[in-house]
């Protein structure tokens, strides 16, 4: 039998129970492995890291309340999961990449292993970057029979020297030499899957012993044999940190702004975007992350999930001041709208930059510093569920009456559904949008349609009276 051991943040050996029921959405932080931690979902949470002198593997049947005891994959000695993606899972079977030392300014071989039971057992380690081919960081993603590898690689000084794309089409048994995609990138980089068509960002270097780059972005419309030309789709400058996901042919790439020349002063807003919905074939143009208009919000992760449902996490805050906490936003439509930001967690001892952001349709997940194995979740936001109850009803059109004409710090449990601080007739309108819609596990019971139609009589009603 498995036993279900938890590592507080201050404690080696204790029970583990994170708290459904807190005074904020957030779990407390607590430790899943003591460094070098990777996170991945599939038919359950899997976490990798080190402990002590081992490489070891974590689960969680229950969308991380309990974990397993750790389980030793092979010593950590010359084996390091590669940073910051380089773990994956889907159904029972999870995708791990290593190499030899820590990810610092280095480059280095990338070493492949499967597991096909959850974790219990792993294969061999196979090799499969070739000479030539060392990676600084990198990205494992699957799709079907289909496992891509996409990585940047840097030389002296860590500046990078171009970008490789590695597949196997038959589950890892066999791998495609790597490929190389464009030479004049820098080494932070990233890949996303949307079934056949692939997505890539990163920086397109301004000078040869530069950081960063200007956003740049490539496709494979064929399950990486071919690929396009490079775009550009970031802000006339440099931007570094380059992230990118996908789903329902839609795609958003987000990076980390920077001073033009190395050692200017950095810009107010560090985070920009840009998004496509056709499938990276036209682009909507750069934003800026929305809130917090000055802060150094930096070091983001991303995922999406399909619907739409866009997580993202950062440093808030220099990452080596440890002043700087975790900070979280959550996007219904692909991008679109932002809900509020969040605080996810403060460990005040140190910075809490995030390694790992994942969720499902349910829970969402952040591994991050101290360690990279500081572990905090919550229930995913569901847009318009103001009582939080997991299903948009009847109740929620209380709380939004009541807190109708609320004006400049309303938040969602007073009925704001689109964060502009106010509660008026646009959140009325996402609610009834929304009406009926339930995470995947509630079970509250909902009112047949007849109902609905007296409910939103009655708030029409209100605003109008509200109006006059």
């Amino acid at each position: 039998m498995s036993s279900f051991i938890g590592r507080p943040a201050t404690t080696l050996a204790v029970l583990l129970m994170v708290g459904a029921a807190q005074a904020t959405p957030w779990s407390p932080p607590i430790s899943l492995v003591d460094a070098h931690g990777r996170l991945a979902v599939g038919n359950r949470l899997h976490v990798t890291g080190h402990i002590g002198g081992n490489l070891v593997h974590r689960s969680s049947l229950d969308a991380g309340a309990t974990w397993t005891a750790p389980t030793t994959i092979s010593p950590a000695t010359g084996n390091f999961p590669m940073q910051y993606g380089g773990l994956y899972a889907a159904g029972d079977a999870v995708y791990l990449l290593t190499a030899a030392a820590h990810m610092g300014p280095s480059s280095q071989h990338l070493d492949f292993r499967k597991s096909t039971d959850n974790g219990m057992s792993w294969s061999s380690p196979i090799r499969i970057t070739g000479s030539g081919q060392q990676i600084r960081r990198a990205n494992i993603v699957v799709s079907g029979d289909s496992i891509h590898v996409f990585g940047g690689q840097s030389g002296t000084g860590g500046y990078g020297t171009g970008l490789f794309y590695f597949r196997s089409t038959n589950g890892g048994l066999n791998w495609d030499p790597g490929k190389p995609l464009y030479a004049n990138a820098d080494a932070s980089a990233r890949l996303a899957a949307d079934g056949t068509t692939l997505h890539v960002a990163f920086g397109d270097k301004l000078a040869a012993n530069s950081f960063g780059g200007r956003t740049s972005y490539m496709r494979s419309a064929d399950n990486g044999a071919t690929w396009s030309a490079p775009v550009t789709i970031g802000e006339e400058g440099r931007q570094a940190r380059q992230q990118i996901v996908a789903a329902d042919g839609q795609v958003f790439a987000i990076w980390q702004r920077e001073a033009l020349n190395q050692g200017d002063p950095l810009p107010a807003d560090r985070l920009g975007y840009n998004r496509s919905l056709d499938g990276g074939l036209t682009w909507l143009g750069p934003e800026l992350l929305p809130r917090d208009s000055g802060v150094n919000r930096e070091h983001q992760q991303t995922w999406l999930t399909p619907s739409g449902g866009l997580h993202l996490s950062w440093s808030h805050g220099d990452p080596g001041n440890a002043a700087s906490s975790n900070g979280y936003m959550f996007s219904p439509d692909y991008g679109a709208t932002w809900l509020d930001r969040e605080i996810a967690f403060d460990t005040a001892s140190s910075g809490n930059l995030p390694h790992n952001i994942i969720a499902d349709d349910n829970w969402v997940h952040i591994l991050a510093e101290p360690g990279a194995g500081t572990y905090v979740r919550r229930q995913v936001i569901l847009s318009g569920d103001f009582d939080g109850n997991r299903v948009v009803d009847g109740g929620d059109l209380t709380v939004w009456r009541a807190g109708f004409g609320v004006a400049g710090s309303a938040t969602s449990l007073q009925g704001d559904a689109d964060a502009d601080q106010d509660v008026d007739g646009a959140d009325f309108l996402i609610w009834q949008r929304r009406l009926g819609s339930r995470a995947p596990a509630s079970t509250v019971a909902v009112p047949e349609p007849a109902a609905w139609t007296l409910l939103i009589v009655g708030a029409i009603a209100l605003m109008r009276r509200r109006s006059v």
